[in-house]
């Protein structure tokens, strides 16, 4: 095993001059002592990285792949250096905002271990199933669910968010059995809403793709701004619920909640990471967004 990282260094400074008496120079060491760093690797491997010739060196195919392998080890373990030395000198405020039970169950344990590793920062997370305006909120790192229509934030996609139809035994129980979206019309729906937006309309498409989508318009005497309190309406009995597979998953295996219609689910939708166009973003953001970024598909 190759233990020695000065060695992996002067292989890669000897692969870009492509001379070792050059590569001495420029690291004031001997040709010889060079010599010897590539001669051990060499062995280590048992493989030839480099082809001396009177006048100039070539590199082997093998050493090609071995280098550009290398190059990239110690990129990572330089990145890991930097993160480790700066890792408390991060500072200043971040504000995130997300959905209510997505930010509670997934962006907030993110952040607790993100600011585990910067523990001078101080972040505020605002929790919300409402769209709210990142430049008059302040806000430096938004989660949305959906279809984004605000040309003048970036996003980038972290996943694909999935609703599904869901009733309790209780309800069931009570009413007509549900065979096909269109008899959701004669069903009781629990529907999110807000001044100004009612989601009365679902759209459902079946896992084969020879059947069209159906479009039903929904009632329902109960309806919230909260998905977390869908969800409670709908453990108690007061209707279907269209909610997302993550926030049903542990009910549904319970059998608290059942799943009504498994052929049938409402399109993919993407789940983001907004922020604001700046011509210099902080790093503490790019810094948490990059974090979160990588943590993501280890939560949900």
């Amino acid at each position: 095993m190759l233990k020695n990282i000065n060695d992996l260094v002067m292989l890669i400074a000897v692969a870009e001059s492509k001379s070792f008496s050059a590569t001495a120079r420029l690291h004031n060491i001997s040709p010889a002592t060079l010599s010897k760093q590539i001669a051990r690797i060499e062995k280590e491997l048992d493989v030839q990285l480099f082809k001396r010739h009177t006048r100039f060196l070539e590199i082997t195919d093998e050493g090609k792949l071995f280098v550009e392998s290398v190059r990239n080890a110690l990129d990572i373990l330089n990145e890991a250096e930097t993160q480790i030395k700066h890792c408390d000198k991060l500072s200043g405020s971040i504000n995130i905002t997300a959905p209510l039970l997505l930010g509670h169950h997934y962006i907030a344990p993110i952040i607790a271990s993100f600011h585990t590793m910067y523990p001078l920062l101080r972040v505020n997370l605002r929790l919300t199933d409402h769209i709210i305006d990142l430049y008059s909120q302040g806000i430096d790192v938004a989660i949305r669910v959906g279809k984004l229509v605000d040309s003048n934030l970036i996003a980038k996609h972290l996943s694909t968010n999935r609703r599904i139809l869901v009733a309790s035994p209780q309800y069931l129980a009570k009413n007509q059995a549900l065979t096909h979206p269109k008899q959701l019309s004669t069903h009781q729906c629990l529907l999110f809403s807000y001044p100004g937006y009612r989601q009365d309309k679902w759209v459902l498409h079946h896992k084969q793709a020879d059947h069209k989508p159906e479009k039903i318009s929904v009632n329902g005497h109960l309806s919230s701004d909260s998905g977390e309190v869908l969800k409670q309406w709908c453990l108690f009995g007061k209707g279907i619920a269209l909610r997302e597979t993550w926030e049903v998953t542990k009910e549904i295996q319970e059998k608290r909640l059942i799943h009504l219609l498994p052929d049938w689910q409402e399109p993919g939708a993407a789940i983001s990471i907004l922020y604001q166009q700046r011509q210099y973003i902080p790093q503490r953001v790019s810094v948490f967004i990059q974090y979160l970024t990588e943590h993501w598909s280890q939560r949900i």
